[in-house]
């Protein structure tokens, strides 16, 4: 059995990643039906599996979603998130309320302390979070996934009883 102290040193933070598209329509719906191709592919080839032609479809099926997924993360960005610890993010969201002027300046606050990739100063956060050119919902999702790797717990069912 462990010690707290053990357990304690094991403690790493949180981390999470929000992958947004930077709106390149043509290439995100072509990896759309790269996967619908490669499900009806898999599909077929799970009927079939001694056809050669559904077997050659299937290949072909993966290469285009390989080939699509390719194309996609270059119109895509990441962000790479990592928890603040409990004290830290209590007094972040007491010293900066989300009432105040709609969550902007807790919102940026808060990407600026969490954000590892890219790393943002506050001012970053803030020209963020005020853009204009990304939607409401991109940047909540990016400040939501924030405030989740502070809020929420990561539980495991190892299945033992």
């Amino acid at each position: 059995m462990s010690t707290w102290s053990e357990i304690r040193a094991r403690k790493q933070p949180r981390e999470t990643t929000v992958v947004l598209a930077l709106d390149d329509d043509d290439v995100l719906d072509e990896l759309d039906r790269a996967r619908a191709a490669l499900a009806a592919a898999e599909a077929r080839s799970t009927r079939v599996p001694e056809n050669d032609d559904a077997q050659a479809a299937l290949a072909a099926a993966r290469q285009r979603l390989d080939d699509a997924s390719d194309a996609a993360a270059e119109h895509t960005v990441e962000f790479r998130l990592r928890s603040i610890g409990r004290a830290a993010y209590e007094e972040l969201v007491t010293e900066h309320p989300a009432e105040k002027d709609r969550g902007t300046s807790q919102g940026a606050h808060l990407l600026a302390a969490c954000l590892i990739e890219p790393a943002m100063t506050l001012d970053e956060a803030l020209a963020f979070v005020t853009d204009p050119e990304w939607s409401m919902g991109e940047v909540r999702e990016v400040v939501n996934a924030a405030h989740q790797i502070n809020q929420q717990a990561r539980k495991v069912d190892l299945g033992k009883s």
